[in-house]
C-alpha cells in the first residue's frame, strides 16, 4: 500500500538522481473501452515520443505496458538510466483522466492528453501528492470471539494492520472473552442467561 514512506523514498531516490527523469502518469483502467486492447500502451509511446525521451527509456516502460498484466486504475512511472519505480494506484487520479486542458501552464516539458499526463525533466509528483492529500484513509475494526483485527483502507487499497492491539492487555482480552454472548454472566448479583 502506498503511504507517506513510499512518497518519501521515492522523494529521495529521485532527488540524487542526475539529468532529466520520466514521469508518466497512465488511466490503465481495465473497465473503460478506450483502455481496450493495451490503448494506454500508444497513448504512453505517443506522449513520450513527443517529448523526445530516449528510445531505451521508451522501450523499458512499453516493455512493462505491453507484457505485463496491471491490475490498478492508473499506472505511474518514474524512470531514468538506472532508476525505474513503477507505482500502480487503485484510484483514478482526475489530473490524469478527462483533462482537456495543459497543467499548470505551457510546458514544452510536459506532455498531456485524456488519460496520458508525461514529464520529461526534473522529478514531477504533483500528480502523487494530491491523490495522498484528496483520498482519505479509513480504518475497519473486525471483531469475533476469537480475535480483533484492523484493516486500513486507503487510496482503494486494503491492508491488515498486524500490531494493532500488541499494547491490549492478555488478561482483559480474556475477560472480554468469557463475557461473550450466549455465556452466563454475574452482574451486579442478577443472573444473566
Amino acid at each position: 500500500m502506498i503511504g507517506k514512506e513510499e512518497i518519501r523514498r521515492i522523494k529521495e531516490t529521485l532527488a540524487i538522481a542526475e539529468g532529466p527523469i520520466l514521469s508518466l502518469y497512465l488511466d490503465i483502467n481495465p473497465a473503460k473501452p478506450e483502455n481496450a486492447n493495451r490503448a494506454y500502451a500508444l497513448r504512453a509511446k505517443d506522449a513520450m515520443k513527443a517529448l523526445g525521451v530516449p528510445q531505451d527509456l521508451q522501450d523499458r516502460v512499453l516493455e512493462v505496458l505491453k507484457n505485463q498484466v496491471l491490475e490498478a486504475k492508473t499506472a505511474v512511472f518514474f524512470a531514468k538510466d538506472k532508476l525505474f519505480e513503477t507505482l500502480l494506484l487503485q484510484v483514478e487520479l482526475p489530473l490524469v483522466s478527462s483533462l482537456k486542458t495543459t497543467f499548470l501552464g505551457e510546458k514544452e516539458s510536459r506532455f498531456l492528453t485524456d488519460g496520458a499526463l508525461a514529464h520529461y525533466g526534473e522529478p514531477f509528483l504533483l500528480p502523487l501528492i494530491y491523490a495522498l492529500d484528496e483520498y482519505e484513509r479509513y480504518g475497519v475494526v473486525y471483531l469475533d470471539q476469537e480475535r480483533w483485527r484492523v484493516f486500513e483502507i486507503f487510496l482503494g487499497e486494503i491492508q491488515e494492520v498486524g500490531d494493532a492491539f500488541l499494547a491490549l492487555d492478555t488478561e482483559a482480552w480474556r475477560r472480554l472473552s468469557l463475557d461473550a454472548p450466549g455465556r452466563r454472566f454475574n452482574l451486579g448479583g442478577i443472573s444473566r442467561g
